[in-house]
């Protein structure tokens, strides 16, 4: 192992010093990943047309410009552009949005740089007519059928979440195909789509369909945890969220009704979620005896998940996102008016991500360009995975750490699974196969687990051992747990100064709010997704687990950019990520004002729904139900109007695009079983990322 150098802190600000990203294209994802290379210390420079559009990320150009520096291009054969291009180590685009500028760029950049093409559907893929917006893809990816109230119609969220998910992948494929090329890899290609994307985001759905099931909306609910749920209190509303039996009984204990806890209906997850109605009901008769500040008390002293629902233009009123510097205000070199923005989601023991200033429009006109790259590979080879050689290991429940410590495996780490005796409790969420959760096989492809009690010496000496040889730790179990077993950040830097640790909790650890657990729910209350995204007058929550996989997708990036700093430094770093600051991160598109924008609405159909997603619907809603989406789609198409299909999850699983794509593959564990499982949606061309066979049962270490 490389041998530390102490003679100054380690930064993640500074992670990516040295390399020149150049972004051209209109979309989201392309100004989030560029963001996100800038918050790691990058140069990034943002193109932009003349006139500013008012579209796509141009309508919230404060937010994506901020840390990077403008050029203003007139035409492609802007001699400044072509420049800067020459000198990039990094190239984003999106081909479908911007095809001139992709062109341009392809021609004029260096055969060793590193491009990433961002599209709604792949290279060459796009359909004919306009390019895909998010909304499209919500459609199409089933993300609207499972959003909306579980008596209602699908509906399409006004946060560009998937725009945001195909950002951060890009951000952490970039970076992977830095780590290989430093290792002597060649240079590659990465194509992200919006649509591998989405269904990525599926996860909480996808096991109920491959268990039998009909996955749809469940409103403010969880498709695999009951109770879970926005409550009504005496003056206003709570969202509550329970994942098991023991916080089932904690709860129960809390409402004075431990006989309930044990009734034979509802003592097990399966059964309560099986009578999801029934336990609500019994909850919200219950939470309305409280006023809402009493009942958070209530909750908070019982260890459960709460949230109280924060509006979206007020970001200020959070304490935490406050604490955390997640709120900025500066004044816009553009509209000369003070804008809210938000700070840098990389936050590591010593110190956050870069979060720099507005650039006024063309400040980089007279600027010069590095030549050259700050990657000097270490010895040629065979292209090889990314992170071929790292051993990671991961004490991951549910979303978060799981998917990083998936997608690193698929990178090509080694990942060591620590389960708690008896094994995780997500192998019991419903639906289960064999006696194992389907939710939890998704979530786990391609890793070794061990079962081992930390509440022991024998099995903390063991994790040691473990820890002594890692590269990664990646957790997110409830804040402070790794603390009060003694294996806290310090702790763990002392034992080994080269690791990345990183630790996943709902509001950081560094929190206003102390300790204070939080579920994928909570989050989008407290960081203003659900307001944002509210329908007919309701706070609602994606129901995709937008706050879970954005977290874990968030902790990926910072992990491989604090690798890649490792690789210069020889020293790993404690990264301190929270979830309510990514949700925020999106949800800050929303906070000033006129920038609430309404989100199309779904159209009922006789087969189904389909939205409008531009220009308007060329009948009445009465003559569109009366045909089926295939007949509405076509008509707005003769009118100059461009609509989509609602997909359900089980036609996103059979439609061409994704299996066509391998989107979702079916892999066996070592007793010849097959397993649904997701494939990457970071497409490498040379090395692509490999799923790994299924998880199996915890070998026993240690247990006692």
């Amino acid at each position: 192992m490389t041998t530390p150098d102490t003679s100054e802190p380690v930064m993640i600000a500074q992670a990516l010093n040295g390399l020149l990203a150049v972004e051209l294209g209109s979309r989201v994802a392309t100004g989030a990943c560029g963001s996100l290379l800038a918050q790691a210390g990058a140069r990034v420079l943002l193109a932009e047309y003349p006139d500013a559009p008012d579209d796509w990320k141009w309508s919230n150009r404060a937010a994506f410009a901020a840390g990077k520096d403008s050029l203003v291009v007139p035409d492609t054969g802007d001699t400044t552009l072509a420049r800067a291009i020459a000198a990039a180590d990094i190239l984003i685009c999106s081909s479908d949005t911007d095809p001139g500028w992709a062109a341009f760029a392809q021609a004029h950049l260096r055969p060793d740089a590193v491009i990433c093409d961002i599209t709604a559907f792949g290279p060459g893929a796009a359909p004919d007519g306009p390019p895909a917006t998010d909304a499209d893809i919500q459609a199409l990816a089933g993300i609207a059928h499972t959003t909306g109230p579980a008596d209602g119609g699908p509906v399409v969220l006004r946060i560009p979440v998937i725009e945001f998910s195909a950002g951060v992948y890009a951000a952490g494929a970039v970076v992977s195909i830095l780590h290989a090329m430093r290792a002597g890899g060649a240079v590659q290609r990465i194509d992200i789509s919006l649509y591998d994307c989405g269904v990525n985001a599926l996860t909480t759905f996808l096991p109920a369909h491959f268990g039998g099931g009909t996955p749809g909306r469940l409103g403010n609910g969880h498709a695999m945890a009951v109770p879970w749920n926005a409550y009504r209190a005496a003056d206003g509303w709570l969202m509550i969220c329970t994942a098991k039996d023991e916080q089932w009984q904690r709860m129960c204990a809390a409402f004075d009704t431990p006989a309930l806890a044990e009734a034979p209906d509802y003592a097990l997850l399966a059964d309560r979620v099986a009578r999801r109605a029934e336990v609500d009901a019994l909850v919200s008769e219950r939470t309305q005896a409280y006023a809402v500040d009493d009942l958070v008390a209530l909750m908070t002293r019982s260890d459960l998940a709460n949230g109280l629902i924060l509006p979206a233009h007020a970001p200020e009123s959070e304490p935490n996102l406050m604490h955390r510097h997640m709120v900025r205000t500066e004044t816009d070199p553009v509209s000369h008016r003070p804008v809210k923005i938000a700070g840098s989601v990389l936050r590591t023991g010593s110190g956050a991500g870069v979060s720099g200033p507005i650039p006024a429009r063309d400040s980089a006109r007279d600027a010069s360009f590095r030549p050259g790259r700050a990657i000097v590979p270490a010895r040629p080879g065979a292209p090889q995975l990314p992170f071929a050689g790292l051993k990671v290991v991961e004490i991951g429940q549910y979303t978060t750490a799981p998917l990083v410590g998936r997608h690193l495996g698929a990178l090509g780490a080694e990942v060591i699974k620590v389960e708690p005796p008896r094994g995780d409790a997500a192998r019991a969420w419903p639906p289960v196969r064999d006696g194992i959760s389907l939710f939890f096989f998704m979530s786990n492809c391609g890793k070794d687990s061990i079962e081992v009690d930390l509440k022991t010496a024998e099995g903390r000496a063991l994790f040691v051992s473990l820890i002594r040889e890692a590269d990664v730790f990646v957790e997110n179990l409830k804040p402070g747990s790794m603390e009060r077993l003694g294996l806290g950040a310090a702790e763990l830097e002392r034992i080994n100064p080269a690791l990345v640790y990183c630790q996943i909790t709902g509001f950081g650890m560094d929190s206003y709010h102390g300790q204070k657990p939080a579920f994928d729910t909570v989050v989008q209350a407290a960081s203003g997704m659900m307001d944002a995204n509210a329908h007919d007058g309701t706070p609602l929550k994606a129901g995709i687990s937008a706050g879970d996989f954005m977290g874990g997708q968030a902790a990926l990036y910072a992990v491989i950019a604090a690798l890649w700093q490792r690789g210069a430094t020889g020293r790993g770093q404690y990264i301190d990520m929270s979830m309510q600051d990514v949700a925020a991160w999106m949800t800050s598109l929303f906070w000033n004002e006129g920038a609430r924008s309404a989100a199309p609405a779904a159209t009922a159909c006789t087969d189904g729904h389909a939205v409008v997603t531009r220009g308007t619907l060329p009948c009445s809603i009465e003559a569109a139900a009366t045909q089926s989406r295939a007949e509405l789609v076509a008509a707005c198409a003769t009118a100059g109007a461009v609509a989509v299909p609602v997909r359900t999850v089980a036609e996103v699983v059979d439609c061409p695009r994704t299996v066509a794509g391998g989107l979702i593959q079916h892999v066996a564990n070592a007793a010849g079983q097959t397993w649904p499982a997701l494939t990457s949606p970071m497409r490498l061309s040379l090395t692509p990322p490999v799923i790994g066979r299924a998880i199996g049962l915890p070998r026993t270490v240690v247990t006692s």
